[in-house]
């Protein structure tokens, strides 16, 4: 049967830190598990600007690439409004786009996009 390429580790050098949403605790603020440090991801920024006449808007984006063959933990899962923490700056996963291994019936990448 035939394969699909390894991701090198060289095209993931970043670590973060996961911090699964648990939900809001009694005074209606997040609630986040122990942290997982996951290794040999990619973690891509943006600076995304909008404006209009009275004022300018700058907000921080990113897309974080976790795969199957590289990253240690690989988690099958990732939960919306999580944390991660990637040079000691906080984002929120908004976002999980999957990526079907095509020979196994397992999730071979998550591409992460936070905010």
């Amino acid at each position: 049967m035939m394969g699909i390429p390894k991701v090198p580790r060289s095209f993931t050098p970043h670590t973060v830190q996961y911090f699964e949403y648990l939900g809001v605790d009694d005074y209606d603020k997040p609630s986040f598990a122990e942290p997982v440090t996951v290794e040999h991801v990619r973690f891509d920024e943006s600076l995304q600007s909008s404006s209009n006449l009275t004022e300018q808007t700058r907000q921080f984006s990113a897309v974080c690439f976790v795969y199957r063959d590289t990253s240690t933990p690989f988690l099958d899962d990732f939960t919306l409004r999580s944390k991660l923490v990637f040079n000691g700056n906080e984002y929120i996963i908004k976002n999980d786009v999957k990526t079907s291994h095509p020979f196994k019936n397992e999730v071979w990448s998550h591409e992460l996009e936070v905010l």
